[in-house]
């Protein structure tokens, strides 16, 4: 079965002929739909002040962090895809939540940030991983590892979150008939509990895309963007990491004496909507 191709301009033609160029819409984050977004970003900013204004205390654990490092199960922040700010993100909240499980769906180096955060904090949250394969070698610093697409594990999956997890998603990040995405977004994510936190992970919000994840055909962002859109069944902006690369809000609350591999991030957290007054 032929599934389409992408020309030289980078245009994609569908089997059926329908073709589409692959690029970054100019104007995005000016639409009407991108202005909602930065409108519902302004409103958190109390919020993500909050939650920003906890990164000196992990200035120890930033320093601890090596630059590269070969130890088993051990963080760098020179590798190829978790970038400084989206690694420490993940701390923030494992911090501020101080969670009973940490729930990823799809696992390496968001992992091995984790369990280093956990250890520094001294944390009892466990680590539920679910990736079928992933890139690193991680099983040993999980607590619990599902080794199947979220797609075929989603009646375990949702066992768990039900329970109200610190879910982390950076999965396929293409929105398919039945993939991760759709799977998480339609039937995962109105089950998580008021409160729980949730990050969608290379996530540009305000802004499309960067260049080049067009012909990667990712798609997620633009389902997250509608879900913001409708009003997000309640949910709140947390801490929009691509947002506050750009604001240089995060830069000021590293460590100077650090040099970071990529200064930068793209995930998008989330809290679900508050439980409703008696």
């Amino acid at each position: 079965m032929e599934l389409g191709r992408i020309d030289g301009d980078a245009t994609f033609t569908a089997p059926d002929g329908f073709s589409t160029r692959l690029r970054t819409r100019p104007g995005y984050a000016a639409s009407a739909g991108g202005a909602r977004v930065v409108r519902m970003i302004e409103a958190a900013d109390a919020e993500i002040l909050r939650l920003l204004d906890g990164v000196p205390a992990l200035h120890d654990w930033i320093r601890s962090v090596p630059a590269s490092s070969n130890e088993a199960g051990g963080p760098q922040w020179r590798n190829d895809h978790l970038p400084a700010f989206d690694a420490v993100s993940i701390a923030l909240m494992l911090a501020a939540e101080r969670p009973d499980v940490y729930f990823e769906i799809g696992s390496g180096n968001s992992t091995r940030f984790a369990r280093s955060a956990i250890r520094h904090l001294g944390l009892k949250t466990r680590i539920v991983s679910v990736d079928p394969h992933p890139r690193e070698d991680i099983d040993d610093i999980c607590d619990h590892v599902i080794r199947s697409p979220l797609e075929d594990a989603a009646p375990e999956a949702l066992a768990i979150l039900r329970d109200g997890p610190l879910v982390f998603f950076d999965g396929s990040h293409r929105t398919l008939p039945n993939s991760d995405v759709t799977v998480f977004f339609i039937e995962l994510l109105p089950e998580l509990p008021p409160g729980c936190v949730y990050g969608v992970h290379d996530i540009c919000l305000p802004l499309d895309y960067a260049p080049g994840y067009a012909e990667r055909f990712y798609s997620e962002q633009y389902l997250l963007h509608a879900y913001l859109i409708g009003g997000a069944d309640g949910d709140a902006v947390a801490l929009p990491v691509s947002h506050e690369s750009y604001s240089g809000r995060f830069l000021a609350r590293m460590p100077a004496d650090v040099a970071l591999h990529a200064p930068w991030g793209n995930a998008f957290w989330m809290r679900r909507k508050p439980q409703p007054q008696a």
